[in-house]
């Protein structure tokens, strides 16, 4: 989509509410409305991803005020009126200002978010760390250090999964040609400083997601391709990482979201390329992720479905249903141009029935859902200055 076509998307979005009517799969033959609400962001705030515990908080991540870090977030405790939200002070850290890494924002519950914070360089040595922020109901809530010293790799290559509010699992990627081999850290009490300890993680791990305090996967990085691997009860000092065969998931694959509700159901958002260029993109699901390999299947898979790694979002609640968001290449070119793409947000109330349970619509960039019927994203505003928040509610 060019950016012509965003802001004539936007100027309309901001005059009046788009409602489109269609037979959302949410329930047996019920038809639902989809409504859009766009309202400005406060100027020079810029959002790439969010997430959102509940209709009444979402906290994201974004490029920083001019004279700031790079990366820094951002909260509301009311997510569809713009100007609500404010920017939240980046902890101080060994030799400055910790710069959070995109992508990694995360909520398990509505009492805490916790994110990835990379400590500028000492000695050479690049450091990650977890803060953890809780005291949205305060003027001034401030995010606190809970783990650090996290040796690897910054930014986008660490990874935090956090499937409940009393587990948290941190990846740190391998990068052998700086001579960082990659760190795996735990927590049970991931909001206390000093609960994070150190396992054994599979060198070349690349990307991590715990479908529960019981069960890790990693996307493991290997000649020829891509495998992935399982530890069960990581919290135990005798547990192991064990290949977990998944034929779906298959070579030259790359997982680049995944997540399971409280129920088990989970959803994997997998790229599969030639080389560069990406060819296909496949949704992967299963309810019941304890049951192993075999209980995954294909729910949906299209050519030029694109899963980015910076916006892609995948997640399913405890009823069953699921979403994800994706980019739909419209001119099949095997670019990374984004004004090549459409943003596409898609839902689910059974990903097990197969494609036809998929119901897609235009969408923002990276939208997240807070609940099954109500979703938040940023979208570009007719101006560079300013940037909006897009409401998504489906209603009977």
């Amino acid at each position: 989509m060019t950016f012509a076509r965003f802001a004539r998307r936007s100027v309309l979005l901001l005059t009046v509410t788009v409602v489109a009517v269609c037979c959302l799969a949410i329930g047996a033959f019920a038809r639902f409305e989809v409504r859009t609400q766009t309202s400005l962001l406060p100027r020079s705030m810029g959002m790439l991803t969010m997430s959102c515990p509940s209709v009444d908080l979402c906290v994201a991540e974004g490029a920083g005020p001019s004279k700031g870090p790079f990366y820094t977030t951002m909260y509301s405790t009311h997510p569809s009126v713009g100007s609500s939200w404010k920017y939240l002070t980046n902890p101080p850290a060994p030799g400055g200002v910790a710069s959070f890494s995109d992508n990694q924002i995360t909520c398990p519950s509505t009492h805490r978010c916790l994110d990835i914070g990379d400590h500028p360089l000492r000695r050479g040595q690049p450091d990650s760390a977890v803060y953890a922020i809780q005291d949205f109901d305060q003027p001034h809530p401030r995010w606190k250090l809970v783990g650090g010293g996290f040796k690897g790799a910054p930014g986008p290559a660490d990874y935090l999964s956090c499937p409940t509010a009393g587990f948290c699992a941190e990846l740190a990627t391998s990068q052998p040609a700086r001579n960082l081999y990659g760190a795996f850290w735990l927590s049970a009490h991931p909001g206390a400083p000093g609960s994070w300890r150190q396992r054994p993680i599979p060198l070349n791990a690349y990307y991590l997601f715990c479908a529960s305090a019981r069960l890790c996967l990693a996307d493991v990085h290997v000649e020829g391709g891509a495998r992935l691997m399982s530890i069960r009860d990581p919290l135990s000092s005798s547990s192991r990482w064990h290949d977990y065969p998944l034929p779906l998931l298959g070579h030259s694959s790359s997982i680049q979201s995944a997540s399971c509700s409280s129920s088990g159901t989970c959803i994997m958002l997998v790229d599969r390329s030639r080389g560069v260029s990406v060819l296909t993109g496949s949704i992967l699901t299963t309810s019941n992720v304890e049951g192993g390999p075999s209980t995954w299947i294909t729910s949906f898979t299209a050519r030029h479905l694109r899963f980015w790694p910076l916006f892609s979002r995948g997640s399913c609640f405890a009823n069953g249903s699921c979403y994800a968001t994706a980019g739909v290449q419209l001119n099949n070119s095997q670019n990374d141009n984004l004004s090549n793409e459409d943003h596409e947000l898609a839902f689910s109330a059974d990903p097990g029935s197969g494609r036809a349970s998929w119901k897609w619509i235009g969408a923002a960039l990276s939208a997240t859902c807070a609940t099954p019927l109500t979703c938040f994203g940023p979208v570009p505003a007719p101006t560079f200055s300013h940037q909006a928040i897009e409401t998504i509610k489906f209603t009977r």
